[in-house]
């Protein structure tokens, strides 16, 4: 008998949004994730607005859109230029400088399609710090009258966001604005952690100390299989090359 394939055409399109400024080895990394993912039917939209253009990384890949904007945006205004542009029915959003596993898109797709949930993502989160060799398990307690996803990890629904656009005014705090205009009941937390691993540097807002119990720490060994070792070297050095310069010391001469 014959079995019959569903064409890729027949998948849902997703549309992974990345906003980026200036970090041209971030997101030539992040390119390569985008092309190992095992999900067929997908698109990036890059939305930049660094002084130093990343068109030339993004090449003329059919799937890749690059979006250029003039001047510094808030967030909010950059990942809804992005959805804007966006064709899929499921948008992700794909920050720069982190690590998306081959499955994550598959993963994320699937929970959201077999369920009602609007927008879903991770509770618990690995976070590395390649300069510092370390790794973190980060577990978010508190809960004030939402459910909380990581907003690196968010995958939802387009509808949703064509109801609730991302607000434009904050400098940050943006996802979690959006995240709160879910219904808490079709916020779905995957427990599947494998899917993603956050990166701190110094040119990130995940410079915040450590603390248990919401921090735990996480064998390094673990990070480096899940990443690949390879990818995590390279993390190593775009996060060394993002390192504040210290400053010379200056040594008081004596007379």
């Amino acid at each position: 008998g014959m079995t019959l394939r569903i064409p890729e055409s027949h998948a849902a399109l997703v549309s992974c949004v990345m906003v980026t400024q200036d970090r041209p080895g971030f997101v030539a990394q992040s390119l390569a994730y985008f092309d190992a993912q095992q999900y067929p039917h997908r698109e990036l939209i890059v939305v930049d607005d660094g002084e130093h253009s990343v068109e030339d990384l993004c090449g003329d890949r059919e799937n890749v859109r690059y979006i250029r904007c003039e001047g510094r945006l808030p967030l909010g205004v950059k990942r809804n230029i992005g959805c804007a542009a966006a064709r899929g029915a499921f948008f992700a959003r794909w920050d720069d400088d982190d690590w998306h596993a081959p499955w994550r898109l598959n993963n994320q797709v699937r929970a959201l399609e077999e369920s009602r949930a609007l927008i879903c993502g991770l509770r618990k989160v690995v976070l590395f710090d390649p300069v510092g060799r370390r790794a973190w398990l980060y577990r978010h307690s508190r809960t004030e009258g939402y459910q909380w996803v990581s907003g690196g990890t968010f995958c939802y629904r387009s509808d949703f966001w064509r109801r609730n656009p991302y607000n434009e005014t904050h400098a940050a705090g943006e996802d979690l604005a959006f995240l709160s205009k879910a219904d808490p009941a079709r916020v779905l937390a995957l427990g599947d952690e494998s899917i993603y691993i956050a990166l701190m540097h110094a040119a990130n807002l995940r410079t915040r100390i450590p603390r248990p119990p919401a921090w735990m720490p996480y064998p390094m060994e673990r990070v480096r299989e899940r990443m690949g070792s390879q990818n995590a070297d390279r993390s190593r050095l775009l996060c060394l090359e993002c390192a504040p310069r210290e400053a010379e010391p200056t040594v008081a001469r004596q007379a």
